[in-house]
């Protein structure tokens, strides 16, 4: 898969599944939402680690900064 989420996105995406884990293994699992929550926040770690989203992929959205390398950009301007 194209990688098309940029750090910091893959950062945040880390922290929020990390924190719902820590609150439902604390809380417990006493709804079925609390799977829901669990199955969103393991596909937040997947996608996060891999660098590529599916949705992004269906929506073509990129949230890289470089497209190309940034050497390419450099040579552009001089």
């Amino acid at each position: 898969m194209k990688k098309n989420m940029a750090v910091l996105d893959r950062l945040i995406r880390l922290a929020i599944a990390i924190v719902l884990i820590i609150l439902l293994f604390t809380q417990g699992f006493t709804t079925p939402w609390n799977y829901v929550v669990m199955a969103i926040s393991i596909l937040f770690i997947i996608t996060s680690i891999a660098g590529s989203c599916p949705a992004y992929t269906l929506l073509h959205l990129d949230t890289r900064q470089f497209k190309e390398s940034p050497a390419a950009y450099k040579n552009k301007s001089a």
